[in-house]
């Protein structure tokens, strides 16, 4: 390099500017060494950063499917809750519906649709497992319309409940109809009511 350099500058070239000159030079430039060196940490950092790129992106996958599924499944349970919740209305209606059909037998309905058309269902219930709300409006549509009903082409004399007193029996009051209960309760409540508890708190619509 020394020589080459004389060529083209002469004699101003001294082994101390060739020194200043190798040092200058080195800030500049890299040994190959130092640089194949630098080539390979270079790659491996490369290498590094592909893996934890594709590692962060399986992690990112792996979280989206994780959303995706709670996502479903919230869904599912979502709907399964709202399925079981339509049945069991379902359910309470249809048993409300076949309780009242019984009752409007034993009351001897002619047609069942036509007093039913006459209820009012919003206010009929179960209330702590006995049926509410229908008695009143039964009694009421069996005055006002009594050719809906069997017992209103005769016009049968009931047993009344009152000529029996206090000596009316369980068995007796067991074996009441409708009708009769229904004087029993209108004439005499307290009566009623202590024949009913005995009879394990059920009245004649209980029994469905």
């Amino acid at each position: 390099m020394q020589d080459i350099l004389q060529q083209l500058y002469g004699d101003v070239v001294t082994e101390e500017s060739l020194a200043k000159f190798k040092e200058e030079l080195g800030k500049k430039f890299v040994p190959k060494a130092d640089f194949n060196q630098r080539g390979e940490e270079l790659k491996m950092l490369r290498e590094k950063l592909a893996e934890q790129e594709t590692a962060a992106a399986g992690l990112r996958e792996a979280e989206e499917e994780k959303n995706f599924l709670l996502e479903e499944l919230s869904g599912l349970k979502e709907k399964y809750e709202h399925e079981i919740a339509a049945a069991k209305e379902r359910e309470n209606e249809i048993r409300l519906s076949h309780a009242v059909d019984n009752v409007l037998t034993q009351a001897k309905a002619k047609n069942l649709i036509a007093v039913r058309a006459l209820l009012n269902m919003d206010g009929v219930a179960f209330v702590d497992g006995k049926l509410s709300g229908l008695d009143e409006q039964l009694e009421k549509i069996m005055q006002e319309n009594s050719y809906l009903f069997e017992a209103g082409e005769a016009n049968p004399q009931f047993i009344r409940p009152s000529a029996f007193g206090s000596e009316l029996s369980q068995e007796d009051f067991q074996k009441l109809g409708y009708m009769e209960r229904l004087k029993l309760k209108k004439e005499q409540p307290e009566l009623y009511q202590t024949l009913t508890k005995n009879s394990g708190g059920k009245n004649l619509w209980q029994h469905i």
